[in-house]
């Protein structure tokens, strides 16, 4: 809109704006005039509306490259996108990182919320700063971060052998031993887990376990794949597939297995050897 002054004496005007309405930016500097007799003299303002920015950050914890999203996705509600409006946020794959900022908002209040991606049931997730608070102009921008957490389980694992434990005793627990194996013997073999029913294609490889039977001594060592973490071993070294109890049966729990990771026995003859493991893996 304008407004007209007449009547005025020619000369020098200077003009400044002392009123606008709540978030909207007057001009900085009066803005001067000059009217001269029988002119009209023109003056235009422009307010500028103020407007706020807001920044979301993602990170994964946890886990490793090539376990993270391309992208995740967000939902921003709040006077901008009253219905809220989704935004994608591409994600690092080597670091698990990535952040998104959005401008020239409403000052006012957004409430961010994340959206389901695939492999998402795997991790936890928490939103700290929702919903924020955006202001004109602020000299620091609100900011709402996102973090995933892996979730993790425990799983039995068992190296895989020649022989099913169950051909040796009355259970139905899954699980190898491997032998009989003598002097000389120096083999790689996979430590597999949650494999039921011994059904390979089932169960996960989440590392080796290292057998050698070098001059009377017999050592056996576990190494894990990156991204699981060895929880708890029990290794079996001996002349029967699995170890005996009092009573002279053989036992598949591992509980009885009297040896652990890394141990060297000396030994002589034909030897078995079983070994079990408690491996920490990704996932609920």
């Amino acid at each position: 809109y304008y407004v007209k002054l007449e009547n005025l004496l020619p000369g020098d005007y200077e003009i400044t704006e002392i009123d606008v309405a709540t978030g909207w930016m007057k001009p900085a500097l009066p803005i001067e005039v000059k009217v001269e007799n029988g002119e009209v003299a023109e003056v235009e303002f422009t307010n500028v509306f103020l407007t706020g920015s807001l920044k979301i950050s993602k990170s994964f914890v946890g886990g490793m490259s090539g376990m993270y999203p391309e992208l995740i996705q967000v939902k921003v509600t709040g006077l901008s996108y009253p219905d809220g409006k989704v935004f994608d946020i591409e994600i690092d794959a080597m670091t698990g990182l990535g952040d998104i900022t959005l401008n020239n908002l409403i000052p006012g209040s957004y409430t961010v919320s994340e959206l389901a991606f695939e492999g998402s049931d795997g991790w936890s997730s928490s939103i700290s700063g929702s919903p924020a608070s955006v202001v004109a102009n602020a000299e620091t921008i609100a900011t709402v971060t996102i973090t995933n957490t892996m979730m993790y389980h425990d799983e039995t694992a068992w190296a895989y052998g020649n022989n099913e434990n169950w051909d040796s005793v009355k259970s139905n627990n899954w699980g190898w031993n491997i032998g009989p194996i003598e002097e000389g013997y120096n083999k790689r073999h996979d430590l597999i887990a949650g494999a039921g029913g011994n059904i390979v294609e089932n169960g996960t490889l989440v590392g080796h376990v290292d057998i050698e039977y070098t001059a009377g001594v017999v050592t056996v060592t576990y190494h894990m794949l990156e991204g699981f973490e060895l929880m708890d071993t029990h290794v079996w070294i001996g002349e029967s597939p699995l170890p005996k109890l009092k009573n002279g049966k053989m036992t598949d729990s591992p509980g009885q297995f009297p040896y652990e990771d890394g141990v060297s026995i000396a030994v002589s003859g034909p030897v078995h050897v079983a070994a079990h493991a408690v491996v920490r893996m990704p996932g609920n």
